[in-house]
């Protein structure tokens, strides 16, 4: 399977919910969304269609992506992708949001919210994707953690039509059989975040915290696998739960609703980066036994 960038991929949006109010912004090279960059070429530009409840409710967002032009599974282009998103509010009192990139491989920012999102590709004759185990590996990446041990970090979580597995050289690693995070700090240097006491990351807790510092931009980015894990899928559809998650900050609702950054951005995609694993060079030793033939 391959789902590489698509810059010029159209996408249209059903939404269902109260008073949900819609937006886009332009993105181009330089840009920043929700507080971060995001590597976009020279000449390439995406739309950000962001999806606001100015009080907490659960809504629902259908994005359906054509004109796919870099995707394709057994040699067959695949052309069409619907995303299927149901947004929970994980606050009592906040705001909550949902933004969706029209590169699908951009893949969504969330606020104050626990997302389950499915996926459905399709090939160019309009039938679906129906992915064989073992043939089929998907990157989930951007998956931070801000704090020390597992008091601040994001997840992914396979609900259906996949198994999760670790990525060679990531800070991402596999938790109680299906979901992906991070246990170690593995975003931004203590200094960074130093004022502020909900990121107090402390180096003796996170071993290589800073070792790709700046990793977190997208999939042109040659260190994005830093914050990935991967999904081998298999089935026609496939089911992630993603959100924030903790054991301190996120304990109870009065923190939740308190906590300066309950926010993630998750991506996925096929083209996956390198990783600066190298093979071990193999030594072969002989060793030799005389025997006298009588």
């Amino acid at each position: 399977m391959t789902l590489a960038n698509e810059w010029d991929a159209k996408v249209s949006y059903q939404v269902t919910g109260n008073n949900i109010k819609q937006s886009s912004q332009t993105l181009k090279t330089g840009d920043t969304a929700y507080g971060h960059g995001i590597s976009i070429p020279q000449g390439k530009q995406i739309t950000l269609t962001n999806f606001i409840s100015d009080h907490p409710q659960t809504f629902k967002v259908i994005a359906t992506f054509t004109g796919l032009k870099n995707s394709s599974y057994q040699s067959r282009k695949i052309t069409k992708l619907v995303e299927v998103y149901t947004i929970t509010p994980n606050t009592s009192s906040r705001e909550n949001a949902l933004g969706i990139y029209s590169d699908p491989t951009n893949g969504f920012e969330e606020t104050n919210s626990k997302v389950n999102v499915s996926y459905e590709f399709y090939y160019e004759d309009g039938t679906p994707v129906n992915f064989k185990k073992g043939t089929a590996y998907l990157a989930l990446g951007s998956l931070n953690n801000y704090q020390n041990g597992q008091d601040h970090y994001e997840y992914a979580k396979v609900i259906s039509g996949g198994k999760a597995l670790g990525l060679a050289g990531a800070s991402v690693s596999v938790h109680n059989g299906n979901t992906l995070y991070s246990t170690y700090p593995n975003t931004a240097r203590e200094s960074e975040y130093g004022a502020d006491s909900h990121y107090n990351t402390n180096p003796q807790h996170s071993p290589d915290f800073d070792k790709y510092y700046g990793w977190d931009t997208g999939w042109v980015n040659s260190k994005a696998f830093y914050g990935s894990g991967l999904v081998s899928l298999e089935g026609s559809k496939y089911t992630f739960e993603v959100g924030v998650d903790g054991e301190k900050y996120f304990t109870t609702d009065e923190l939740r609703n308190n906590l300066p950054a309950n926010h993630l951005w998750y991506n996925m995609a096929t083209v996956i980066p390198r990783t600066d694993i190298q093979k071990p060079e193999l030594t072969v030793r002989y060793k030799h036994t005389n025997v006298a033939l009588g």
